[in-house]
């Protein structure tokens, strides 16, 4: 060391202070790499800055050492060093090893990331070619074959041709971009979807973009069906507001009638009551309808209710105004008490049996049947012989403004089956239809017993508790 410390040359002192300063800067950065950002290149200066110095120092002393005879102090010196460069030779080993792990592990994750998200992903070249894409993507355009080394265009079936002239004017200017495309499915049919471009400034230069997909063609879908159904509540509302003149006209003219009931045969006045009793079914459901729907369910005005005399009442109805044959009615039950809304459930058994009626020939029949099943519940089929609903729409028709492919020229706003699931539904009930084509339609609905309700109020219902059938009978 005292060999060193005599020397006045300036390359001398310069190599010790770059030697201690890569020392220090190496200490500092160590203890604070959770702190630094990007530590990484810091690290590196640092070593070679304590090689380059222990090479300086080193072949200066060994110049002197030669020249004045004093090897002993240029070997020790020597030996120092030596331990110095091997020390940050480690540290930087270390170092590398740690930031190779780190560098593994954000690739795990974006492999990760890349691969489960329900985006699809598409990373680009400069060229618009695929280098890269996930089986989100895969889906959304529905590939089968392989992806890479393709044009985006082809592989996007553009409706919208302008969209790879848009990604080259944003691969030019650098930047970000997003856009609604029309996608040509396979299936024939198109398909919405929201692209997002990124432009990826790595430090090659590359000129990557990455391109973020999500299919919006179910949106749009549910967006529509959103917009329908609020017109659908408005629509019920003028139309309640409509009806009630000329109900209100019927009833009167049926009330005028009632009053020469004796000079009026019996039969002739059975009609009348009935036209008078179904003009304030009519007034009062459509108000609950329009009024006291909440979207997916209904106000109800409960009761006890004999659902088998309701049901054969509802058929009574049927056979007035159609043939006495269209529609037969079997029941293996004699009574079944429910507490329930008499007129909302009248007008879901009979949106269902007039869907039947409707849709099946003039010379056939609708029949209900009415069976207990599991768990004490009762079960209502009602079986027609029209062209049956396909497997595919079986899930639709009980959506708003839906009708089956196979209707024919049969009128209808497709309403009918949805106001029946919406009643059934309410009161806890169950619909459904069976496999039958081409048979015709079998529609199933269940009402289960111990979902009676026992109320502790007068009119507002406010109150509610089940009860069990025990309690009912006994």
């Amino acid at each position: 060391m005292t060999l060193l410390l005599s020397y006045s040359d300036t390359i001398t002192w310069a190599a010790i202070m770059l030697l201690l300063a890569g020392i220090a800067a190496l200490v500092l950065t160590l203890g604070k790499a959770k702190i630094i950002s990007s530590p990484a290149p810091i690290v590196f200066i640092s070593s070679l800055m304590i090689v380059v110095a222990s090479g300086a120092i080193f072949l200066i002393t060994l110049k002197d050492g030669l020249e004045r005879g004093r090897l002993q102090d240029f070997l020790m010196l020597a030996l120092i060093l030596l331990c110095m460069v091997l020390l940050s030779g480690v540290v930087l080993l270390k170092f590398s090893v740690q930031q190779d792990l780190k560098l593994r592990s954000a690739i795990q994750c974006w492999n990760a990331m890349f691969n489960s998200s329900t985006d699809g992903m598409v990373l680009l070249d400069s060229n618009l070619r695929v280098k890269m894409m996930n089986e989100a993507a895969r889906r959304i355009l529905m590939l089968d074959d392989r992806a890479e080394g393709r044009s985006i265009g082809d592989l996007l079936r553009l409706s919208d041709r302008g969209l790879e002239a848009d990604l080259e004017q944003i691969a030019a200017r650098n930047s970000e971009s997003s856009l609604m495309v029309t996608l040509d499915g396979k299936d024939g049919q198109e398909h919405r979807a929201a692209l997002s471009v990124y432009r990826i400034n790595d430090l090659l230069g590359s000129g990557d973009m990455l391109l973020i997909l999500r299919d919006i063609t179910n949106l749009e879908r549910f967006e529509r069906k959103r917009a329908l159904l609020q017109a659908r509540e408005e629509m019920l509302r003028i139309a309640d507001h409509e009806i009630r003149t000329p109900v209100s006209v019927i009833r009167g003219c049926a009330e005028l009638i009632k009053k020469d009931r004796e000079f009026i045969p019996l039969k002739v006045m059975h009609h009348v009551d009935l036209m008078t009793s179904q003009a304030e079914r009519i007034v009062d459901l459509l108000h609950r309808i329009a009024h006291g729907s909440t979207g997916t369910s209904l106000s109800l005005h409960q009761h006890d209710t004999d659902l088998v005399q309701l049901v054969r009442e509802v058929v009574h109805r049927f056979e007035v105004t159609h043939s006495s044959q269209r529609v037969v009615f079997y029941s293996q039950v004699e009574k079944f008490e429910v507490f329930a809304d008499h007129t909302l459930l009248e007008q879901a058994i009979a949106n269902v049996i007039n869907n039947g009626l409707k849709y099946s020939p003039e010379e056939t029949q609708v029949v209900v049947h009415l069976e207990t099943i599991e768990a004490d519940g009762l079960l209502i089929k009602i079986s027609d012989q029209g062209k049956g609903i396909l497997p595919r729409e079986k899930g639709l028709i009980f959506e708003p403004f839906s009708r089956g492919s196979n209707v024919g020229d049969v009128s209808g706003a497709g309403l009918g089956l949805y106001f029946a699931r919406m009643i059934v539904e309410s009161h806890g009930g169950k619909i459904w239809v069976e496999d039958n084509v081409p048979k015709g339609s079998i529609f199933c609905i269940t009402f289960p017993r111990h979902l009676l309700l026992e109320t502790t109020g007068n009119t507002n219902y406010s109150t509610n508790k089940r009860r069990s059938l025990a309690s009912l009978t006994s």
